[in-house]
């Protein structure tokens, strides 16, 4: 496995992260104010 591929597939998983706490966050407000 070359450098190129693991940095491509750590930076798929940060933005997936990313992208799921922003809408956890996100369900916590809709949830927390209604």
């Amino acid at each position: 496995m070359t450098f190129e591929k693991e940095l491509e597939e750590i930076t798929a998983l940060i933005l997936f992260s990313c992208t799921g706490l922003f809408f956890g966050f996100l369900l916590f407000f809709i949830w927390a104010y209604s």
